[in-house]
């Protein structure tokens, strides 16, 4: 009985064993699965931040003390400083930056770069100069925009080579390069996350990823002032796009982004205000300006002048703003996928195919608007958008799409039957790389730590912050150079600058920026007097010779007083002149 009762026992005790080892094992296999996937991006990233480091030399290795050009590059470094100094001190102190003194809303003419003052104010603290933190974060716009990009095509193409190669098609494209010295265009990074959490919404409906996408919205727009306008638009056609295309059983999904996007947008209201104040100003773009920066045929063969294999008869001559050279293997593979995916069926479900109409249609809508008529249009039914110059910056919606047509023309040679596959595979990534290469950057060795002028530290130790004019304004009436020089001076200094550099300027200070070049003329000190400038900073090594006679009676000056002097520059402090008031 004892026998049987064991040898009744022995199978169920068996079977509950083995199953006990199935599950095991099961879990196992599950846990490998959720963690597998992971290492193939840390490898891309990886990946993608030596291609960066090559990419972009020499400045990738010259992040201390260069920056791209010295115009746009060098406000930005004044941004990023600006944004990374006032984080966590509200709204109305964050957009009175130390220039245009003495407009009180100050940010409002340029970027905010809300978005970036978390890391800037982090790297600050860890002691990097302002030239340093500028360069890390545009420098880790790359690798980030080709990560995310990898990942939406994943979503749609589940192959690891054709995912590496998109990502590396938008995150190092002539077009992006074309943008170096625009930092907040680089950082649109967010666009694409955006994009890749939306469709991974819609793909498992979790409320997780819905939230995910509102956040990538909201960082997108706090990061640059374009985005605030750019991003609602392109994602409503888009969530618009899904519904007609995909009909009703897209209808729950489009709803659950679109409030998404709307609480990303309201959220951002708060910046959106100064800017809004200021186009009612009356602050628009000309017809000249629009055209120049809307997109023309020609830009579809032009790179950058420093292409390693276009640069010297394709290369711009110009401006480098309005560039969206795809390159000759890319456009293949592109033609290939919009081929493969408009007029051929294939074995993807339905779901990726409503999905990648509604991105073709949102590339039409956003490329139209690229183009000087598109922008017209658009202008009459957004009159925000007239403050908008380079409507060409539209375009980093449309190559999106573009690359996802590349991934769907690669995905298909993946799977030919011959032996040669490997082969084609990898020449098409060779090829690819070798169209896109750009080196040397160009760089600008720029003053940092002790190599800046000693009298910014004499105006940072020993005048307490207060109001200043660096002279002279210009050296040509319409050269702004010398402006966002001194403008780069202020990350080493309190002072509220009347000079200024940024996308607008202030009305008042263009009328008087001939009068105040005039220094020491009575009108000039009077128009000081009236605007309540207490200290002037003559750099006596920039002024014209013709011009440096009349300096001589600079020290005779009353109420002046020399305050510094050295061999390049002269400090006067005025007396009477009322204080900026804190």
């Amino acid at each position: 009985m004892l026998s049987v009762q064991w040898s009744g026992m022995g199978p169920d005790i068996e079977t509950r064993a083995r199953n006990g080892a199935l599950d095991q094992i099961r879990q196992t296999r599950d846990n490998e699965q959720v963690m597998r996937p992971a290492f193939p991006w840390v490898y891309f990233c990886l990946v993608f931040i030596m291609i960066t480091v090559i990419f972009l030399y020499p400045l990738s290795v010259q992040m201390n003390a260069s920056v791209y050009e010295k115009g746009d590059s060098l406000l930005n470094v004044y941004l990023v400083h600006w944004a990374g100094t006032h984080f966590g001190q509200g709204l109305d102190s964050y957009f009175r930056a130390t220039i245009f003194y003495p407009d009180e809303v100050s940010l409002r003419f340029s970027e905010h770069f809300l978005g970036l003052a978390l890391p800037s104010l982090i790297l600050q603290k860890l002691g990097f100069n302002p030239v340093f933190i500028h360069n890390f974060l545009l420098l880790v716009s790359f690798p980030l925009t080709a990560l995310f990009m990898a990942r939406l095509a994943f979503l749609f193409f589940p192959s690891l080579v054709v995912s590496f190669v998109t990502g590396f098609f938008l995150a190092f494209s002539p077009l992006r390069f074309g943008e170096l010295e625009r930092i907040q265009v680089l950082w649109s990074f967010w666009v694409v996350c955006a994009l890749w959490l939306g469709c991974t919404a819609i793909t498992k409906g979790q409320k997780r990823y819905f939230l995910a996408f509102g956040l990538a919205c909201w960082f997108q727009q706090i990061s640059g002032t374009y985005f605030l306008l750019f991003l609602p638009v392109a994602l409503t056609i888009w969530l618009i796009s899904l519904v007609i295309v995909g009909g009703r059983d897209y209808l729950k999904q489009v709803v659950w982004l679109f409030v998404s996007l709307l609480a990303a947008g309201l959220a951002s209201i708060p910046i959106h205000l100064p800017y809004y104040r200021m186009h009612q100003q009356g602050f628009t773009r000309s017809w000249a300006e629009l055209e120049r920066y809307a997109f023309h045929c020609r830009d579809l063969i032009t790179t950058v002048p420093y292409n390693l294999v276009y640069g010297d008869w394709l290369g711009a001559q110009s401006s480098s703003v309005d560039i969206f050279f795809l390159g000759l293997v890319p456009t293949i593979l592109i033609i290939s996928g919009c081929f493969y995916i408009v007029r051929r069926p294939h074995n993807q479900d339905n779901r990726n195919r409503v999905m990648l109409f509604s991105f073709l249609i949102m590339a039409v809508f956003t490329f139209i608007f690229s183009t000087f008529w598109g922008a017209v249009a658009l202008r009459h039914v957004f009159p925000p958008f007239s403050g908008i110059r380079a409507v060409f910056r539209w375009n980093i919606l449309t190559s999106i799409t573009l690359g996802l047509f590349l991934a769907r023309g690669l995905y298909s040679l993946t799977g030919l039957q011959t032996k040669f596959r490997s082969v084609v595979i990898w020449f098409v990534i060779v090829m690819c790389g070798l169209e896109y290469i750009s080196v040397p950057v160009p760089h600008y060795e720029t003053p940092v730590d002790s190599a800046v002028p000693s009298v910014y530290r004499f105006l940072e130790r020993n005048c307490p912050p207060d109001s200043l004019v660096e002279l002279p304004l210009y050296l040509d009436e319409q050269d702004f150079s010398l402006d966002v020089i001194y403008t780069y001076f202020g990350c080493y200094h309190d002072h509220h600058l009347v000079n200024g550099y940024s996308g607008h300027f202030p009305a008042e200070y263009l009328r008087n920026r001939r009068i105040l070049n005039e220094f020491p003329s009575i009108e000039s000190l009077a128009l000081l007097q009236k605007l309540g400038v207490t200290r002037v900073l003559v750099h006596t090594d920039l002024w014209p010779e013709n011009r440096r006679a009349s300096l001589e009676h600079i020290p005779l000056l009353e109420p002046y007083r020399i305050e510094y002097r050295d061999q390049t520059d002269l400090l006067l402090v005025s007396q009477f002149m009322n204080k900026v008031q804190d």
